[in-house]
């Protein structure tokens, strides 16, 4: 009996090794990592975008712009919430032309708690840009920090080619802000698209305000609103 019984604690003493090692075999998860594959914020590292803006003043009253922005990754610095905060320096010019000039500061972190996510500051207002698993079906408060209430981000498909204004794009995956379109009276859609290896390739914003008098209702005609839409068009480093 003696010897079955020592049998079994030297079984189960092997078990817990096998258990141990496997576990220093198995390397640990980085998380950061699997974020930053949509959104790259390396030091240096640089998106450029057409912007197009399209505001309507009235049905008949309509002012279009047309631009270049880049935003660039500063170098990173720890946060208080076990990641990193980088500085993101977006500079703006009005053709290929001419010279960039600096537009404004914004900053980038990673966040390890309470959940894994990137956090980008815009105009000192923080969103919830993503959080893991970047997976379609997945839902988040985007502003769960900024106290502007509650507005529910959702991944939605993947894709394997993505194509808008003759740019494409390879492995993407559309995350969706806002869809709020009755056809009679407003519309207001918001969304992102991400690349992996590239970050946001793809920013469309739209609040629109139909007519709704009799003689129009229903037609979609668009009495006042703004359309502003970032598409990407470069990236590399500095």
């Amino acid at each position: 009996m003696l010897r079955w019984i020592l049998l079994a604690v030297i079984l189960s003493l092997s078990g817990a090794c096998t258990e141990a090692d496997r576990d220093d075999i198995m390397p640990p998860r980085d998380v950061e990592a699997e974020l930053s594959a949509y959104l790259p914020h390396e030091t240096g590292f640089f998106r450029d975008y057409i912007t197009q803006t399209t505001t309507y003043f009235t049905a008949s009253t309509i002012e279009s712009e047309e631009f270049l922005t880049r935003e660039e990754t500063g170098p990173a610095e720890a946060n208080q919430v076990g990641g990193s905060t980088r500085e993101l320096r977006r500079y703006t010019r009005p053709n290929e032309l001419m010279a960039w000039s600096l537009d404004s500061l914004w900053s980038i972190r990673f966040e390890k708690s309470p959940m894994p996510r990137l956090v980008q500051v815009e105009n000192g207002q923080p969103f919830i840009k993503l959080v893991l698993p970047v997976e379609p079906g997945v839902t988040w408060d985007g502003n769960g920090l900024n106290g502007k209430g509650s507005e529910l981000y959702t991944y939605l498909e993947k894709v394997d080619r993505y194509e808008v204004n003759g740019e494409i794009f390879d492995d993407c995956i559309k995350v969706l802000h806002l869809e709020d379109d009755d056809k009679i009276t407003v519309r207001e859609i918001r969304y992102e698209v991400y690349a992996k290896d590239r970050g946001m390739v793809h920013r469309y914003v739209a609040k629109l305000r139909y007519c709704s008098r009799p003689e129009c209702l229903g037609q979609e005609i668009i009495e006042q609103g703004i359309i502003i839409e970032m598409i990407q068009v470069g990236y590399g480093f500095n």
